[in-house]
């Protein structure tokens, strides 16, 4: 269905309620934007309204937001706010669908399609039988004349016993070549039947696989939710932590934090920002660095972090109490007279 090429738009789109709650959005501009540009790509696609690259490759976040030229966090949030208001669906494979895709789209049109498409394949398929017909005839016709063709050579060699001088006339090589070539082209359009059936036959394995994709998406996006309805609770909590300890409100980024906590977990993220808030640089990027570093170099236990933080180096900084633990100072040597009269007499 490539052929449509256009979708249907109602001019009554921003009466609806879900439009009008985003319009009180801040990022409402940006939402609206990717609204009709998912629409759009839905029509381009043409596949009942899911959005992807091609059967095998799904469109990630990064993918749209250099596509629609747009930051990766904006698409990010409207992406979660289409979703949620079950405008859109995003199986666990980042395969998006567009939610009652009928109403954008002209039913009427893809009918009159798919009946040309129907009346295509009719037509084909009664081509290919008058095909076969006629190749079954010439494969009768030329078995007759491969048998007259033995029996005039079997004629000829009887007379050329008695008479050497025969020769074939010109009109008898004309016929030969004219059934050679009947035959080579029935053996073509077979060859040519055989290669459309399976590429039929292709297509539709590739179809089916598809659809099967599909309906296993559908059936794990519930707990693809689950896990951002978690990730989004342990954010709130992380950010109230932070705006607790530093005084700062909306310190950190809600969308770096999220990526972080997707990546790195709870625990690790919160011994982040801890060592962030000791060094007074509560941001994410300082705590992004701290996270990589331990990803690269191997995440340490929550011990070790602690006592990483709670140790000054500073100028009033407390010397360590177990420093010095079982040291023992060298007791002075012990001299008698006569060594100690010795001893001065070298020196003098």
């Amino acid at each position: 269905m490539s052929d449509i090429k256009w979708i249907k738009l109602a001019t009554n789109m921003h009466d609806d309620e879900k439009i009008k709650l985003i319009d009180a959005m801040p990022e409402r501009d940006t939402i609206h934007y990717l609204w009709i540009r998912l629409l759009i790509q839905a029509g381009k696609t043409n596949a009942n309204g899911f959005i992807y690259l091609n059967e095998n490759i799904p469109y990630t976040d990064e993918m749209l937001s250099t596509l629609f030229s747009r930051p990766l966090a904006s698409i990010r949030l409207a992406l979660k706010v289409l979703s949620d208001f079950q405008m859109i669906e995003i199986s666990h494979n980042n395969v998006i669908k567009i939610v009652n895709w009928d109403k954008h789209q002209n039913v009427e049109g893809m009918d009159r399609v798919r009946a040309q498409n129907r009346k295509r394949v009719q037509n084909h398929r009664e081509k290919r039988k008058q095909i076969e017909a006629a190749a079954e005839e010439d494969d009768k016709s030329n078995t007759k004349i491969e048998e007259n063709e033995c029996a005039i050579t079997q004629n000829s060699c009887n007379v050329t016993e008695y008479k050497n001088n025969v020769t074939v006339t010109e009109q008898n090589k004309r016929e030969t070549k004219n059934k050679k070539d009947i035959k080579n082209k029935s053996k073509r359009d077979r060859e040519n039947i055989n290669a459309y059936d399976e590429e039929n036959d292709l297509k539709l394995e590739k179809s089916e696989t598809f659809k099967a994709s599909v309906s296993q998406s559908k059936d794990l996006s519930v707990e693809a939710d689950k896990n951002l309805d978690d990730i989004s609770a342990k954010c709130f909590e992380l950010q109230r932590y932070t705006e607790t300890m530093s005084g700062i409100p909306n310190v950190l980024n809600l969308g770096a934090l999220k990526l972080a906590l997707s990546m790195h977990g709870k625990p690790y993220v919160k011994m982040a920002i801890d060592i962030a808030l000791k060094a007074n640089k509560p941001n994410m990027t300082y705590i992004d660095g701290i996270l990589k570093n331990w990803r690269r170099e191997g995440y340490p236990d929550d011990k070790e972090v602690k006592k990483n933080v709670t140790r000054s180096y500073g100028k009033n900084s407390n010397p360590d109490k177990n420093e010095f633990k079982g040291f023992k100072p060298k007791k002075p040597r012990k001299l008698t007279d006569e060594q100690r009269r010795k001893a001065e007499e070298n020196l003098i």
